[in-house]
């Protein structure tokens, strides 16, 4: 368990990190995860915390842009096209 002013802190910084990236909320869970695991090894200061989230947002949009979700749509419609391809074959 953490105490209350580390409690405060811990807080503190993700609001801090929150205003500067504006993450979705499971960004903004990563952040909070790695300010508890820096926490569990020992930080105890806001600036680092503060570091610590903003590179978790950081490099959760650099996954999110490397791996963008794919359309329901264009999965259905990639399906129906083999699909198409095998009935060629058949005929």
């Amino acid at each position: 368990m953490f105490d209350v002013e580390l409690v405060t802190i811990m807080r503190g910084a993700l609001a801090q990190a929150t205003l500067e990236v504006h993450p979705d909320s499971s960004t903004q869970a990563l952040m909070a995860e790695r300010i508890l695991q820096s926490a569990a090894k020992g930080t105890r200061s806001l600036e680092a915390f503060r570091i610590i989230a903003t590179e978790a947002a950081a490099e959760s949009e650099r996954l999110r842009l490397l791996n963008p979700p794919r359309p329901q749509h264009a999965e259905q419609c990639l399906a129906e096209l083999v699909d198409l391809e095998d009935e060629k074959e058949f005929w």
